[in-house]
């Protein structure tokens, strides 16, 4: 799926930008390199890197913090640290301020919907422990996990006014995969080049600036060509050569330099040069057709302007906020103090998502916050997940209880939802009884908690949108929670398929149509769109053959008379045939009689295009089982050939459907 190879991509544009910076003063990290998984840190300027066994040891026992840690939250983030104040809020408001800036430099974006927490040390080899054996490796950097896990990254802090060039380029990959997925690895990792680029100054924030590494290299080495750099994607080998990877990033950086800062009235081009791209258009073909200009037409601007060494960067004017940052919004950054438990809960976390081998020390971090405070969430939390992620679904429910009773947050509410999903749904295709059981209508409560709570956050859209998908559920509500998933990540196919699903069940074709064309087709994912191709199809065969009931219906309709009033009249007319010798007379009553026998008829075909349409509902639901009850039951019953034939033929898809089905929310 697109999102897979979105985070192949970034992994390996990130780790380029990581062998620029190694060794730069104070440390930051990109992010998590499995799901929830922390990043991996930097070393301490001046300080030699720990040894491999100190990152191998085990976490050490936990015991009460040494220093002061703080909290601190920010509308989009939050930062865990035992540096003082002042530097937690001026890199809060720093990361805030760059969050700001991509937004304003890309109109109509939204914020990164994933929960992201720093976690700020002194020094890098406080960390070392809490990370996992594959973050702490030289060259492995990865930055998107999956969306519906914490997003935690590690930075070390030791100045008061740190270099935070990596976290920048790491959140810049995030931002730029959440709201422009499918983009071609040069020109993402060129984005997020450019962005790095970033810096707060008195009268506003500076994006864009310069990169003396890139420019130097450009100079002294042949410019790659841009064709090859088009034609790269995370998988080439060209990544195993250090030169080659600083060849790619280099002219990455360039490219997109020129796109945005420095190509005149090219620039107003480029959203239209990106649109072509993240459709599947060839490269050449979209720089031809939206700017105007062949790739080796580009490449030249390109060399022409590395050479000019006039790189502008753009300026970003906001409203002043903690750290001296520019916060466009003005929201707060609020910080507390965390005690012991909660601190030693917190790196419970860092364990806890940092690999199974880490997972025991995990839960001895959570046992002692426990011990400290009966009521430590955070905790209670952290124990679940252990279950949760080892899919003892059953087990983490009682530890996601304990912690909402506490204190809800929107990732506890969220993961409890799942595990009631996967608990009570795990190994059945069946549809759940109707009406909806308890367990169903604590999902939806819990889902719309998380919503609540934390309305940026794009899991529980997603899982609450998915439950409409059940026979009982409410498919416009689906719509909603659906549109506003796939808006925030734009790239699942999952959101798509579902939203197709549902609007085909509210009889809307033309904007089910729609996502496909716009959102599952430019994906090239082939499972996906024959899938979603073969939902329309199946809905445009129902729709015909109810057509074609509802018209023979209308054709063979007469008077309506009740059942019990057209028997009787029967039998009455019959029995006066039976009596009368009459010619004339006899004629005008079998007249009558094939007049009511035809209205019998009617009513049946009245009863049988309901029974029929009922069926094909239930299937729109997913409960087969019953549609095809009604259908087994009706089709001895029918005369006509043609509806005989329609309804046998819609009988074997609804088993073959039936054979297939997976049950739509894990």
């Amino acid at each position: 799926m697109s999102v897979v190879r979105s985070t192949a991509r970034c992994a390996a544009g990130l780790a380029l930008a990581a062998t620029l910076v190694r060794g730069a003063a104070g440390a930051t990290a990109s992010n998590a390199t499995a799901p929830g998984a922390p990043a991996t840190v930097a070393p301490t300027p001046g300080a030699p890197a720990p040894a491999a066994p100190a990152r191998d040891a085990p976490a050490p026992r936990p015991t009460v913090p040494r220093g002061s840690w703080l909290r601190v939250e920010t509308p989009d983030f939050t930062l865990l640290g035992e540096v003082p104040e002042a530097r937690l809020r001026l890199i809060a408001g720093r990361l805030e301020t760059f969050r700001s800036a991509l937004e304003g430099l890309h109109p109509g974006s939204l914020p990164s919907p994933r929960e992201t927490t720093l976690y700020v040390f002194k020094e890098a080899k406080s960390a070392w422990p809490f990370t996992s054996a594959r973050a702490q490796g030289d060259r492995h950097l990865e930055v998107n996990q999956q969306y519906d896990v914490p997003n935690f990254v590690i930075l070390a802090a030791p100045m008061d006014d740190p270099p935070l060039e990596v976290l920048y380029h790491s959140y810049a990959h995030q931002f730029l995969d959440d709201n422009f997925p499918r983009l071609p690895l040069t020109i993402d990792e060129g984005l997020a080049e450019f962005d790095t680029g970033f810096a707060v100054m008195p009268e506003g924030s500076a994006i864009g600036m310069v990169n003396a590494d890139h420019v130097r290299w450009l100079r002294h080495n042949p410019n790659p060509p841009l064709a090859e750099l088009f034609a790269l994607d995370a998988r080439s080998a060209t990544f195993a050569d250090p030169g080659s990877r600083e060849a790619f990033v280099a002219g990455s950086w360039a490219l997109m330099h020129y796109l945005v800062s420095g190509s005149g009235g090219m620039r107003p081009l480029l959203p239209l040069f990106l649109a072509a791209l993240q459709r599947g258009t060839p490269a050449p073909q979209a720089a031809q057709s939206t700017l105007g200009v062949s790739l080796d037409e580009l490449q030249q601007r390109v060399a022409q302007y590395v050479q000019g060494d006039r790189f502008l960067a753009l300026r970003v004017r906001g409203q002043a906020a903690d750290g001296g940052a520019a916060a466009p919004r003005g929201d707060a950054i609020h910080a507390r103090p965390m005690g012991p438990d909660e601190v030693i809960a917190v790196l419970g976390d860092l364990l806890g998502h940092a690999g199974a081998d880490k997972a025991a020390d995990a839960e001895i971090y959570y046992r002692q916050a426990l011990q400290w405070n009966l009521a430590q969430e955070r905790a209670e939390a952290g124990l679940g997940y252990l279950r949760y992620s080892r899919n003892d679904f059953a087990g983490a429910i009682p530890f996601f209880d304990k912690a909402i009773a506490i204190e809800p947050d929107a990732m506890t509410c969220y993961l409890l939802a799942r595990s009631l999903l996967k608990t009570n749904s795990a190994g059945s295709v069946a549809p759940p009884p109707s009406p909806p059981p308890p367990w169903l209508a604590r999902v939806r409560d819990l889902l719309t908690r998380a919503i609540a709570l934390r309305p940026h956050f794009a899991a529980p859209y997603v899982a609450l949108g998915a439950t409409q998908l059940l026979p009982d559920g409410d498919a416009p509500s689906g719509v909603s929670m659906l549109q506003q998933a796939h808006r925030m990540l734009p790239a699942r196919l999952d959101i798509s398929g579902n939203l197709v699903y549902l609007l085909l069940r509210m009889g809307d074709l033309a904007r089910a149509q729609s996502v496909v064309d716009d959102a599952i087709v430019p994906s090239g994912d082939q499972a996906a769109i024959k899938s979603a191709r073969a939902a329309l199809s199946a809905f445009k065969a129902d729709l015909a053959a109810h057509r074609s009931v509802e018209r023979a219906t209308r054709q063979t309709a007469i008077e309506s008379l009740s059942p019990d009033s057209v028997e009787k009249s029967l039998e009455t007319l019959r029995g006066t045939l039976d009596k009368t010798t009459d010619p004339v007379a006899r004629a005008g009553i079998e007249q009558a009689i094939r007049k009511l026998e035809e209205q019998t008829t009617a009513q049946f075909g009245n009863q049988a295009a309901a029974i029929y349409n009922e069926a094909v509902g239930l299937a729109n639901k997913r409960d087969y089982p019953k549609a095809i009850k009604l259908l087994e039951d009706l089709l001895p019953k029918v005369q006509d050939p043609g509806l005989h034939v329609q309804i046998e033929s819609l009988l074997e898809r609804f088993r073959q459907d039936a054979a297939h089905v997976q049950q739509p929310v894990q």
